[in-house]
């Protein structure tokens, strides 16, 4: 019955087991099933936020002369050093000789941007579509540049409508998607919200990014399945009873959320009868870049890494119940 003992003698026949420890391969290949590897991580959502790609991503279009093609760099290289004002200038008489290009369009949009000139951005961009030929695709340089640049004016049905736009031309693009989740993470935190953006976006569901948000979105709050919306009830009176049992031996209780979802019955529970509550996604999204820095092989449960943070939240959240005032952890 000793404790010790039990565990010394899990460790010694389950350690060569697959499902046992992080290192598994088994597990390891299991736990690929449930991931996206090759996509961006929506939940910590890394995105560079200020900064303005498309611009440089479009190469120099080769109907320049030589001539032409020394302007159009010039402009890029005032860009790089912070000569906004001269870069504009710049893409603006390329522009005049090639109104057809949308190259200069999509650079000095970028320079006026940094600018803060959000709606001469904006009007220089819709400029450059029209010069384009009837039904010509537009890059997706064009449409990076001109969603941020309606973000940042506070356009958000203009930003969103944009990113769809995208979207719809290439349905299986990743970045427009991805700046979609970010746009609404930043809002209210509703990631899920871009599935419904897309919903009529015709392939939409061949894009990597789609289903990954998809198979996350069934694990959250907000986007549970049928079988959880009909227990949703019996859940609030199953947490209401816990606590009412636990308070009434003396305890004090710490709920919190998993590290990737959350179930809003605990939390609203937890808020009405002033339970200390963690939601762990928003902090482990600023501490870690991707999941994969959190979670075990198996794709569900946390790393050594993943633990460590929940056990400081809530050793924090124990010392703040208990009324200990001990100094903070170091690392």
């Amino acid at each position: 019955r000793s404790r010790t003992y039990r565990f010394a003698r899990v460790a010694w026949v389950g350690w060569d087991r697959p499902t046992f420890h992080e290192g598994a391969p088994t597990v390891r290949q299991t736990g690929a099933l449930s991931t996206l590897p090759e996509a961006t991580e929506i939940i910590g959502l890394p995105q560079e936020e200020d900064a303005i790609r498309g611009e440089r991503e479009t190469s120099t279009p080769t109907s320049y002369s030589p001539e032409w093609v020394a302007v159009y760099e010039a402009a890029f290289l005032k860009r790089d050093e912070g000569d906004y004002e001269g870069a504009v200038a710049g893409f603006r008489r390329v522009i005049a000789a090639r109104p057809d290009e949308l190259a200069p369009y999509i650079g000095a949009a970028g320079a006026l941007l940094r600018l803060d000139r959000e709606a001469d951005a904006i009007a220089l961009l819709r400029d450059g579509e029209a010069a384009q030929p009837s039904g010509t695709p537009m890059p997706e340089a064009w449409f990076h540049t001109l969603a941020l640049a309606y973000q940042r004016a506070g356009d958000d049905a203009n930003h969103i409508a944009t990113l769809v736009a995208a979207l719809r031309q290439n349905p299986e693009a990743d970045n427009p998607l991805h700046t979609l989740a970010f746009h609404h993470f930043q809002k209210d935190g509703n990631v899920w919200a871009a599935l419904d953006d897309v919903a009529d976006v015709p392939g939409i569901e061949r894009n990597p990014l789609y289903g990954y948000l998809q198979r996350l979105s069934e694990m959250t709050e907000g986007r549970v399945d049928s079988l959880q919306n009909l227990i949703s009830d019996s859940f609030v009176r199953d947490m209401r009873a816990l606590a009412s049992a636990t308070h009434a031996s003396g305890a004090r209780s710490v709920w919190t959320s998993y590290p990737l979802h959350a179930y809003p019955e605990i939390e609203q529970v937890a808020r009405e009868l002033g339970i200390a509550y963690i939601d762990f996604r928003p902090e482990f999204a600023r501490r870690f870049e991707d999941r994969s820095a959190f979670l075990a092989a198996d794709g569900c449960h946390c790393n050594t890494e993943g633990y460590d943070v929940m056990a400081e939240l809530i050793a924090e959240r124990v010392l703040e119940a208990l009324d200990i005032d001990l100094p903070p952890s170091t690392p």
